[in-house]
């Protein structure tokens, strides 16, 4: 009788924490600085859209040209900011998947200009499986989600996009699902008290301050800085059990089970496609009764 394969173990959460804070604190102002510029670019391009639009509307009656001219720049300027929030987030992904090479914040943007719509396609067709995944129910959903978390990660650093991402992610959480979800589970967990604690003094402090003292805004700004801190170090904490797995599996080669998975996420893509469509029709056609 042959003895049972013992599977290596996935380092614990421990673990995994300090080795995040190393790689965070290494760092920490490059990710920062990757982090704020959205911000800073959305805020502004924000004033400018909304200094647009009210020009537009002040102008509405004496001239159309004026009108139609301030919408198109809130147009355009929410389109910028979509385009510059999807740049940082590829750029700082990126500095952290290359990290060993010392990348800093110019060279990540640089390198990462033209993965912007790999990034987005992914990041799409993972939302569209995970919606596809709830609609059969709360454990689908979480099950998939866990399976293809790690795609962004694989595009960044191996060079695989769209499905063949995909697959690969779930190769990696292959036969070591609740060891992810678990650890991927205690983070949230940490990160969600954080904000709860937040909320709670941010809600004691808007209670108690006195009106017109700008402290609503204060804790908007706050809230915003909490989360440009916070993000950085749960997206390194997913790339720990990344390379951890990596490791532990080496060089993921996709196979006949592959094969499989690929019908189940095109299943999938299908169904989160479809049903909020066909949902959004359905409310459309009753409403309009």
């Amino acid at each position: 009788m042959s003895a049972p394969v013992l599977r290596p173990m996935l380092p614990g959460t421990g673990k995994l924490l300090k080795e995040t804070w190393g790689d965070y604190t290494q760092r920490f102002w490059t990710y920062i600085g990757i982090s704020v510029i959205p911000t800073i670019v959305t805020l502004l391009l924000v004033a400018f859209g909304v200094g647009g639009a009210l020009l537009g509307q002040d102008t509405l009656r004496s001239s159309y040209l004026v009108a139609g001219g301030g919408i198109m720049v809130l147009i355009i300027a929410i389109i910028a900011a979509i385009i510059i929030y999807l740049w940082s987030a590829v750029a700082l992904l990126y500095a952290m998947v290359h990290a060993s090479e010392g990348v800093g914040v110019q060279e990540s943007f640089r390198q990462s200009w033209r993965k912007i719509g790999s990034y987005f396609w992914i990041s799409f067709i993972s939302g569209v499986i995970a919606i596809g995944g709830f609609l059969l129910g709360v454990i689908p959903g979480i099950i998939f989600s866990v399976w293809f978390m790690f795609a962004l990660y694989i595009f960044l650093s191996e060079g695989d996009r769209g499905f063949q991402a995909l697959l690969k992610s779930r190769e990696y959480a292959r036969n070591y699902w609740w060891p992810v979800f678990g650890r991927t589970l205690l983070m949230g967990l940490i990160v969600g008290g954080i904000y709860i604690v937040f909320i709670i003094f941010a809600s004691i402090g808007s209670a108690l301050a006195l009106e017109g003292t700008g402290v609503e805004a204060v804790l908007q700004i706050l809230q915003q800085l909490l989360s440009i801190v916070i993000t950085p170090f749960a997206m390194l904490f997913s790339l720990r059990i990344y390379t951890n797995l990596k490791s532990i599996k080496g060089q993921v080669i996709l196979g006949a089970e592959a094969q499989k998975d690929k019908k189940l996420i095109t299943w999938l893509t299908v169904l989160g496609f479809l049903m909020p469509l066909i949902i959004l029709i359905l409310v459309v056609t009753v409403v309009a009764r």
